[in-house]
């Protein structure tokens, strides 16, 4: 059995007394392309029995152009998880945007670093954009970097 990496014993070590309830709360998990974000959403997910929302499901996409998100569906489906009282995970690049226009609150936020995977899929000058309006780095609740392979 391999063993947990310590980045991920500290956000486990973190959410245990938030999770543990089974009460409704929004985890965010935000980070840039290929940082390890959706492999995170899907141990947490399966470490505590929740769901996780992965935006790549989500693309809106015409003429071949990703040109944004189902946001009615994201809502509606974190609305569900609410109304059951229910916790969930969200999670995909420049999620702050996306909880801003959907007027969310998250109850956690991580973020995660890669430097040996994190690729740009987006122009540098969209990053930064997103990185100085947002601040998703400042407003984690954990910052987590992971420094091996996936």
């Amino acid at each position: 059995m391999s063993a947990l990496h310590p980045e991920y014993e500290k956000i486990v070590e973190c959410l245990t007394p938030l999770l543990g309830a089974r009460a409704y709360s929004l985890i965010t998990i935000d980070g840039k392309c290929g940082s390890g974000k959706s492999n995170l959403a899907a141990f947490l997910g399966y470490r505590f029995r929740i769901s996780v929302v992965e935006l790549d499901l989500f693309w809106l996409i015409e003429n071949g152009i990703r040109i944004g998100f189902y946001d009615d569906q994201i809502k509606r489906i974190i609305e569900f998880r609410r109304n059951l009282n229910r916790p969930v995970i969200i999670e995909g690049f420049q999620i702050e945007e996306l909880i801003d226009r959907l007027k969310l609150l998250p109850s956690f936020r991580v973020y995660i670093r890669n430097s040996l995977f994190a690729q740009a899929k987006s122009p540098k000058y969209q990053e930064s954009l997103y990185e100085t309006k947002y601040a998703p780095v400042e407003k984690a609740n954990c910052v987590v970097t992971i420094e091996s392979a996936k």
